[in-house]
Formats: structure tokens, sequence, C-alpha cells
């Protein structure tokens, strides 16, 4: 059995049949591809290769400065077009937190480019970012105060909300070219997955607000609402334009934090939202939980942006030491 603690393997993403990409993180370790050794020494480090058939066409290896290198991976992701994309956490330079996003073919590197966002109280890297890969390139959804830095370029918040904040919707060609920055006043929510579909991107998120801490609050039209003293949920889908097209909450009953993710976007635009809670939940005035006397139920609902709540089901638990 291999140890993880020197060797893992973060990735496989096959794009044809016997034809893959693979990352590996690896620590004073010596690997052995394609009848050529790779020897890390003593170096933290992240390999690429690319299979091609039955022999390895590439492989690329970069060392880490700190940490294992699996733990600077951000994403990971394909394309269409074959193209593998790579985001990897550079660590703090100063009032900056510096990503690497690179792009890789079956022929080798295409290209690599530096994402820069501020690293500055209150949120530091609290508040991550979140990207996504389609046809047309690859996206970042972040959230930041007032501006970013994308291949040494500053791009400023289209327009901003609480404290200077924005969500901001970064798109890049598969050339590497940054082809639009659209954005929206800071919501009051941590958004913790995205997915770019039919030209827009569909979001969860919650209230928990690393910004100035009203943690029951949400501000998607620029009059807050009050979730008190529940904490909320929501997923979200933001245009083209970086309009709000849709908004949801997943009201809890109570006032515990607890989590729920957007799992998938399905070919009509619905969303799949997954989530655990141990109180009753409400969706557009209906209640989804099923089990009064469970300690806690994992929630899966269907959203459509356009009708709403089509379907919610749930598991329900008991907690035997309770």
């Amino acid at each position: 059995n291999p140890d993880y603690t020197y060797t893992k393997v973060i990735g496989m993403h096959v794009v044809d049949e016997d034809r893959f990409y693979v990352v590996l993180s690896t620590y004073y370790t010596s690997l052995t591809i394609g009848g050529q050794s790779y020897n890390s020494g003593s170096q933290h480090s992240l390999t690429t290769a690319f299979y091609n058939n039955g022999t390895w066409s590439w492989v690329d290896v970069e060392t880490v400065s700190s940490g294992y290198a699996y733990s600077s991976v951000v994403y990971i992701g394909t394309d269409d077009s074959e193209n593998l994309y790579m985001v990897t956490n550079q660590g703090n330079s100063g009032s900056w937190t510096e990503y690497a996003v690179s792009s890789y073919s079956p022929n080798g590197t295409n290209w690599v480019r530096t994402l820069e966002l501020p690293y500055q109280s209150p949120t530091y890297n609290y508040i991550h970012p979140l990207f996504d890969v389609d046809s047309s390139g690859v996206h970042a959804f972040v959230t930041v105060p007032s501006q970013l830095k994308f291949d040494s370029q500053i791009v400023q918040c289209p327009t901003s909300g609480e404290e200077g904040f924005c969500h901001m919707w970064l798109s890049v060609s598969k050339s590497g070219v940054k082809t639009s920055a659209v954005g929206a006043p800071y919501t009051s929510i941590q958004f913790n997955r995205m997915q770019v579909h039919n030209g827009s991107v569909y979001l969860s998120g919650n209230t928990y607000d690393r910004v100035v801490g009203s943690h029951t609050e949400s501000n998607f039209t620029g009059q807050k609402i009050s979730h008190s003293p529940r904490y909320g949920q929501y997923v979200a889908m933001m245009e083209s334009d970086g309009s709000w097209g849709y908004h949801l909450v997943v009201n809890q009953l109570q006032s515990s934090y607890t989590y729920g993710y957007l799992t998938d976007v399905l070919d009509d635009g619905s969303m799949i939202f997954n989530g655990f809670y141990p109180e009753a939940v409400a969706v557009d005035g209906a209640t989804v939980t099923s089990y009064p006397d469970a300690d806690a139920e994992v929630v899966v609902l269907r959203v459509n942006p356009n009708s709403g709540l089509i379907w919610a089901s749930s598991l329900g638990f008991t907690n035997p030491a309770a």
C-alpha cells in the first residue's frame, strides 16, 4: 500500500479510451514514469503527466515551496477539447494571495497565468475562490474588496457593496486571455460551489458573513433580508451581465450553522442541492424534511429557476448515544 504522506494521487482525468491526465503529489520520493526517473529529493512536488495509448507523452514536475503539494491544488478540470486546467495556491506575498492558473493539452503545457486576490482583514484567505470549466475556457468566481489582479493587470469590481466588496465572475478563454469580468455587490453570502451552464453561473452558499459578521442576513437586491435567528443556505444564478437571475433561500428553522452544497446542474437548468439539517427545513414555504423524530436529515432538492422547488427527498438519522 502506498504511503499517502509521501505519494498521493490527486486526480485522474480520462479524455478518451486509454488517454488520460494524472496529477500526483510527492515528497522525498522517486517516481518512474515511462522508464524515466523523476526524483523529488527532499522537495514537495506536483507531478502532472499525460498517458496516450501505451506511452507517456509528457511529464511536468513542479516543486512546492511549503506544505504538501496536494494541499496547494485548488481545482482540476477538463474541457471538451481535451485540455486540462489546474489552479494551485502559490501562497501569500504582502497583501496578495497568488494562484497559478495552468492549462495543459495532450501535447504539453499551453499556458500559465497568475490570479492574485487581496489578502487583508477581515477576510484574508477565508473566502475561497471557486472555479469551473466549460466549452469557452476556465471561470473563476471570487469575493473581493474592490479589485483583483489577473496576469499582473488590475481588474476593478464592476460594482461594489458593503465595505467595498463585490462578487466577480472572471472568464478566461482557452488561449489564456481574460474575456469578461462581471459582478454584483456583496450579498452577505459566502459561496461554496459553482458550475457554469448555458452562459450562466450557478452557485450555492450560506449566510456566514466574513465581512461584517451579519450571519443571519442576505442581500441580493440592495435591501438586506433577515433570517434571524436562522442561518440560511442559498442557491443562486448569476447571468452573463452580472445580474442575479435567481436566488432562493433554504431556511433551517433554528440557529445552528449547517452546510449545504450545489451538487449538479441538469440540462434544463435545474439545480441539485443537498444539505445536512438537525431541524425542520422550509423551501418556498414548504417543509422539505420528512422525519420529525430523527436527530438529523440529509435533504436533496431539485430546484428550477423558472418553476421553483420540483422535488425534495431526505434520509433521517438517529443518534443512539443521545
